[in-house]
């Protein structure tokens, strides 16, 4: 079976869901979304990615360990693409007259997220291979989520316009990488072995993730002013 299509229809029917019943998506969806709820999402989506490299740079070491050299190589690669993409999300948070909230991030950052974090450094050190499903899982559901919640956003809630360049940016990018996963998926990674990894950790790392997204419709913590 074709791990990458497998893996794609995952994600799909994830996003299917997140919009169907998951309050966040739902309330962007239907119109309801509040300036607390994005500027929540916001704030930790910020500290997320400000890992990414950190997560990269551990990935990095992990595959030199094990002298896993065209691993490395990706992950080098990757590194070099995620330069800068912080600054979309501080810049968005600007657009909605937040931007001061960073200065508190630490306060800010909400529990689910922590977990999210603490579960991508442990696939990490664990296996660094294991790396690769989290960044498909991201980049994908990018892709697919970027179009629909930017339009909600927007048209249905009153948000300014590119006010979410941090998911509409990445959804851009991100459509060129997951044309890239059909490659690097056949060149370096053994499907045999890791196709039930890869899946075990899509689920978990679902988990965390929709308890971030429903953390962020609970959020009453940066009321709109």
């Amino acid at each position: 079976m074709d791990l990458v299509n497998d893996m794609k229809a995952r994600v799909e029917t994830y996003w299917s869901h997140l919009k169907a019943n998951e309050p966040y998506n739902k309330a962007i969806m239907e119109g309801r979304a509040t300036q607390s709820m994005v500027t929540h999402f916001l704030v930790n989506i910020h500290y997320l990615i400000q890992h990414t490299p950190i997560h990269l740079d551990l990935a990095i070491r992990e595959a030199d360990k094990r002298k896993l050299t065209k691993l490395k190589a990706f992950f080098q690669n990757k590194k070099r693409e995620e330069v800068g993409h912080d600054k979309w999300a501080e810049n968005d948070l600007a657009i909605i007259n937040q931007k001061h909230i960073l200065q508190s991030q630490g306060n800010s950052i909400d529990p689910s997220m922590k977990q999210l974090i603490a579960h991508i450094e442990t696939i990490i050190t664990t296996d660094p291979y294991l790396y690769l499903s989290y960044i498909f899982f991201a980049e994908y559901l990018c892709v697919i989520c970027g179009p629909e919640t930017t339009e909600g956003l927007e048209k249905k809630c009153g948000f300014p316009p590119k006010s979410m360049t941090v998911v509409e940016n990445h959804a851009e990018l991100d459509k060129d990488h997951v044309h890239e996963w059909e490659g690097v998926m056949k060149e370096i990674v053994d499907a045999n072995i890791y196709r039930p990894l890869f899946f075990a950790n899509l689920e978990k790392t679902i988990v965390y993730h929709q308890q971030f997204y429903t953390s962020c419709a609970e959020s009453k913590a940066h009321a709109a002013a």
